[in-house]
């Protein structure tokens, strides 16, 4: 399922894993938490697709989750607006900008 809608290109899990720099059971776990839902799921298989754009958002999970472990506070956090200089951080690379 390589889709085309609305909200990008669509990819599957594990290849969104790699681009989002988690692993798939984080990302199973984050979707089983209301954190980051897939964007779309196939119906029949259960199969859990992501659009690129939703890369950034994964990023920012994994940042806050490695200051915090619990997951009601981690919840809390993401419910309020994300700063524009996080969508360029990740756990692997860290944060690219210097305003950090």
């Amino acid at each position: 399922m390589a889709d085309h809608g609305p909200r990008g290109t669509l990819v599957p899990i594990g290849r969104f894993a790699k681009l989002a720099g988690l692993t798939v059971p984080q990302l199973r776990h984050y979707d089983r938490r209301g954190l980051l839902p897939p964007a779309a799921r196939d119906r029949r298989s259960g199969y859990r697709y992501y659009s690129a754009a939703q890369a950034a958002a994964a990023r920012a999970i994994a940042l806050l989750r490695q200051s915090t472990s619990r997951s009601r506070t981690l919840r809390s956090c993401w419910r309020r607006p994300i700063p524009n200089w996080l969508g360029g951080c990740s756990p692997s690379t860290g944060c690219g900008s210097s305003d950090v």
